[in-house]
């Protein structure tokens, strides 16, 4: 799942568009549990090319450890079940 999903989301914080950029940021920011500890990435980056690797590295220094210092961690929203008819 890394070798497909975090590519995408690190060509997403490279994007012009504000509100993709800011999703996909915050994306990997829980995905890899940067806010955590650093395990979650370091299997990552075991998985990933070395092209990849260098991108996702320059992407954790440059803006996600800064942005998961800044915000807080959200709070899981309660999700509604019911079926209304």
């Amino acid at each position: 799942m890394f070798k497909t999903l975090v590519p995408l989301l690190v060509n997403g914080t490279k994007e012009k568009n504000t509100m993709v950029r800011a999703n996909s940021e915050h994306a990997l920011i829980t995905f890899l549990k940067i806010r955590i500890n650093d395990e979650v990435v370091q299997n990552c980056l075991s998985c990933l090319d070395s092209g990849a690797i260098e991108s996702l590295q320059d992407c954790i220094n440059k803006n996600l450890k800064k942005i998961a210092a800044q915000q807080p961690e959200p709070k899981e929203e309660e999700f509604d079940d019911t079926l209304l008819i």
